[in-house]
């Protein structure tokens, strides 16, 4: 008996080795597309992404990893056209800025107390239109890079459940205090005089994709028929200044090109088989 039960072990435990050696990675779905989120700090030190709901937009909203869910205002709600269903949305396409896609987005709908008293105030410096959270930004693995002007995203295929405190909730998010905070915040905003953002514009769509080399910006891809290729501008190109001034990453480029707005003609240099060319691009509109 003895040895018919060390026999069975044996052969238990060979079935098992390879799942027990398998790398972990193997045993996880790979991870999915990455993409690069452009972001900014707000005045009251928020990070800002944008992002279009069913193609309305852009919104305004903070990522907020500690959030039990997304938050929209009822403003953005009534722009874009949902149904509500006990104080829910389900907005069936969400794009966030630099392409990342998520289908069925839910989203609870509510003017919360925050997001009320910095917008009347006008503290963040731009208006706002919601809160990301866990149930959106847990669907990729974020990487912060403070000194740069993007975040990267990697989507995990991962699709978390919805936050059960907050299932069927009827009624307001806070305790009734907190939200009196918002009011008597939109009050002082009033008595301040200090007038409230307007909604966010498109920005200046120029159609290249960027490449760091040695201190120096490499034109990696140039998109047909956008207005980087109408002005001229080719793969390989090395980028030595945009908008006047002189750039020497790919963040330089972004940050200059945050400010600018749709129609705009932007001067570029670059050079090109050791010869400097001077280019202008007029902008289209972007996200």
């Amino acid at each position: 008996m003895k040895r018919r039960s060390d026999l069975i072990a044996v052969v238990a435990v060979t079935i098992l080795l390879p799942f027990l050696c398998a790398p972990q990675d193997a045993l996880k779905p790979a991870d999915g597309p990455a993409y690069r989120v452009p972001y900014r700090i707000s005045e009251t030190l928020h990070v800002i992404v944008r992002a279009k709901l069913n193609g309305k937009g852009p919104f305004n909203f903070i990522v907020d990893t500690g959030a039990p869910a997304m938050f929209v205002t009822t403003d953005v709600a009534k722009k874009v056209g949902v149904e509500l269903e006990r104080n829910w949305a389900t907005f069936e396409h969400m794009e966030l800025e630099g392409g990342a896609k998520i289908k069925n987005a839910q989203a609870r709908v509510e003017d919360i107390f925050q997001i009320r008293g910095m917008n009347s105030m006008n503290l963040p410096g731009l208006r706002l239109d919601g809160v990301l959270g866990y149930n959106i930004l847990a669907k990729y693995r974020m990487e912060f890079d403070l000194s740069k002007t993007s975040m990267t995203w990697t989507d995990l295929h991962f699709d978390p459940p919805k936050p059960r405190p907050l299932l069927g909730d009827e009624g307001a998010s806070a305790p009734p205090e907190l939200q009196a905070l918002g009011g008597l915040m939109q009050g002082l905003g009033s008595a301040m005089g200090r007038g409230k953002a307007g909604p966010p514009q498109p920005r200046g769509f120029i159609g290249v994709e960027l490449a760091d080399e040695a201190e120096s910006v490499r034109i990696k891809s140039v998109l047909p028929q956008s207005p980087a290729a109408a002005a001229g501008l080719k793969p390989a190109d090395t980028l030595s200044e945009f908008a006047g001034m002189p750039v020497n990453s790919a963040a330089d480029v972004i940050k200059l090109a945050a400010s600018v707005g749709v129609g705009e003609e932007i001067r570029v240099v670059i050079k090109r088989d050791n010869e400097r060319v001077e280019l202008t691009v007029k902008t289209g509109k972007g996200f």
